[in-house]
C-alpha cells in the first residue's frame, strides 16, 4: 500500500507529523478523523514518482500526441474499460516520451485511489487548467468520455486554426529565404568576378555599377561581422521579448499593425471565445472560464486586458460590457456576446463567434497569401534586374566604343 506523510492535531491538542500507510488518501483521512484527529495535510510519499523523473528528459510530446491520447482514451473508457486498464492499453503501445512517462505515473496515482483530475493536476506545466476543468466536469457528471470528446473537439479546432496560420506563412518565408540567399550569392561571388574584369580593362564604370561594387565589397569584407551582428540582434530581441514590459508592448504593437494586426486580433478572438465556451460547457462558472481562457491566449497584452475583464465581472459588470471596456475585442463579437447573455445562450453564442472569426481568419490569410506572393516576386525581380543591369551595362558601353 502507498505511504502518506500526515500532519494533524490530536484530541489532546498536540501536533504530530507521521508516515502512515493506507489504501488511499480518503481511507487514511477517514481513519484519522474517526480517531478524533484534526487533519491539516496528507501528502503521499511516492517513490515511483522519484524513480520516473529521469525518464522525463526523453523526447517531449507534442499537441498532436496529446490529441491522439485523449481521443483513444475516450474510446476505451466508453467501451466500458476501467480507467487504469485503459491507461495500461495506451502506454503499452505508445513510444517512450514525456507523455508516456507521465501517463505511467497517472496510472499509478489512479490505482492508489486518486481521481483522474487530481493525478493530472500534478503536472501543471504539461496540462492546462482547461483540460483539468474538463476532467473535473466529467467526474462530476459521471461521463468522462463525453468530457474528453469535447476537449478533443476543442483541440481539433485549435490545431486547425494554427495550421492555417502556419500554412499561410510557409510559402512567403521560403520565398524570402531563397531570394535573400540568391542575393547574397550574387553579391559575394558573382559580382566580384565581373568587377575584376572591369578593373583590368580600365573601363570607366557607370554610377549604378560603382554603387553595386561598393556595396558588394563592404558586404564581403564585413560578412562575418554582419552575421555576428545579425545573430546578436536576434538573440537580443528574443531576450527582450521574454521581459514583461517589452513583451507586453511588442504584443500590443502586433495587434495594431495594418491588416496583419486584424488577422492576429481575429485569431485571438476565435481562440478566446472557443475556450470560454468549452470551459462553460464543462460546468465551470463564468469568472473561472474567462480566467482560464485568458491563460490560453498567446498575447501578453490581451492577457492583461482579459485579467481586467475578470476583475470587472467580479465587481458585478456584465461579461460583454467588461469586454467592451477593454477596447481590444471586435465590436461584432462583443455584440454577439451581449445577445447571448441577455438570451441565456452564452455558450452557443460564443461558439458561433468562434466559428465566425475562424472563417474570417481563413479568408484574410488566403487574401494575404495571394497578395504577398506577387509583391515578393516583383521586389526580387526589380532587385535582381538592377544587379544584372549594373553588371552588364559596362559591357554594353565597351561594345559601343569598339564599334
Amino acid at each position: 500500500m502507498p505511504s502518506y506523510r500526515c500532519k494533524y492535531m490530536t484530541p489532546q491538542g498536540t501536533y504530530e507529523t507521521r508516515s502512515l500507510t493506507a489504501g488511499s488518501k480518503e481511507d487514511l483521512k477517514s481513519r484519522l478523523e474517526q480517531e478524533g484527529h484534526f487533519i491539516y495535510k496528507i501528502k503521499r510519499k511516492d517513490p515511483l514518482r522519484l524513480s520516473l523523473r529521469p525518464a522525463t528528459a526523453s523526447r517531449k510530446f507534442k499537441l498532436r500526441d496529446f490529441f491522439s491520447f485523449n481521443k483513444e482514451f475516450a474510446v476505451l473508457i466508453r467501451t466500458g474499460l476501467p480507467i487504469v486498464n485503459a491507461l495500461d492499453t495506451i502506454t503499452e503501445k505508445s513510444k517512450p516520451n514525456e507523455l508516456h512517462t507521465i501517463l505511467q505515473q497517472v496510472r499509478y496515482d489512479v490505482s492508489t485511489g486518486e481521481s483522474l483530475s487530481e493525478a493530472f493536476a500534478k503536472y501543471p506545466r504539461h496540462f492546462s487548467g482547461i483540460y483539468l476543468s474538463a476532467l473535473q466536469a466529467g467526474e462530476r457528471s459521471g461521463d468522462i468520455p463525453d468530457a474528453l470528446s469535447k476537449h478533443t473537439d476543442y483541440l481539433k479546432k485549435i490545431m486547425a486554426l494554427r495550421r492555417k496560420l502556419v500554412t499561410a506563412s510557409v510559402y512567403p518565408v521560403i520565398l524570402s529565404v531563397a531570394s535573400i540567399a540568391v542575393l547574397l550569392l550574387m553579391l559575394v561571388w558573382v559580382v566580384p568576378s565581373f568587377t575584376q574584369t572591369y578593373f583590368e580593362s580600365d573601363t570607366p564604370l557607370p554610377a549604378i555599377t560603382t554603387l553595386l561594387i561598393t556595396f558588394s565589397n563592404v558586404l564581403r569584407s564585413n560578412f562575418v561581422y554582419l552575421v555576428l551582428a545579425g545573430l546578436a540582434l536576434i538573440i537580443g530581441f528574443q531576450w527582450a521579448k521574454r521581459q514583461a514590459a517589452f513583451g507586453v508592448r511588442f504584443d500590443q504593437l502586433m495587434l495594431n499593425l495594418p491588416y496583419t494586426g486584424r488577422i492576429y486580433r481575429s485569431y485571438a478572438t476565435a481562440l478566446f471565445t472557443r475556450t470560454v465556451a468549452m470551459i462553460l460547457g464543462a460546468g465551470a462558472p463564468l469568472i473561472e472560464s474567462v480566467r482560464l481562457a485568458a491563460g490560453a491566449l498567446n498575447n501578453r497584452f490581451l492577457q492583461e486586458q482579459t485579467a481586467a475583464v475578470v476583475v470587472r465581472i467580479t465587481e458585478g459588470t456584465g461579461f460583454s460590457e467588461a469586454l467592451e471596456e477593454t477596447g481590444q475585442f471586435p465590436h461584432l463579437a462583443v455584440r454577439m456576446i451581449a445577445a447571448g447573455e441577455s438570451g441565456g445562450e452564452l455558450e452557443q453564442v460564443l461558439l458561433d463567434a468562434a466559428e465566425f472569426y475562424d472563417d474570417e481568419v481563413d479568408v484574410m490569410l488566403s487574401a494575404l497569401s495571394s497578395g504577398i506572393e506577387p509583391v515578393l516576386m516583383l521586389i526580387m525581380g526589380l532587385v535582381i534586374g538592377f544587379m544584372v543591369l549594373a553588371m552588364y551595362l559596362p559591357i554594353f558601353q565597351l561594345a559601343g566604343t569598339v564599334f
